[in-house]
């Protein structure tokens, strides 16, 4: 599954259409960025690199591969995107 494909699955769906924001429909965070911003809550909570040499790209970019493993476990379990 492509990255664009993962940055479409929505985490919290919005259903309708809401005038309130000037009709402008949002679908809500990505499903890839929910668990990558979960993985980074949890990467960031406890010991895990805490000897002050992370670089902050290369946290978010591990981040971003644990979501995609879930995502691409995700599916393979239970056959949805």
């Amino acid at each position: 599954m492509s990255n664009e494909t993962k940055n479409h699955i929505p985490a919290f769906s919005c259903v309708g259409h809401s005038e309130e924001f000037g009709g402008v429909y949002q679908e809500g965070m990505s499903l890839r960025d929910y668990f990558a911003g979960q993985a980074l809550v949890g990467l960031l909570s406890g010991p895990y690199r805490d000897n002050g040499t992370s670089v902050p790209i290369e946290v978010a970019q591990e981040c971003y591969l644990f979501a995609d493993e879930l995502i691409s476990e995700r599916k393979q379990k239970t056959g949805a995107m």
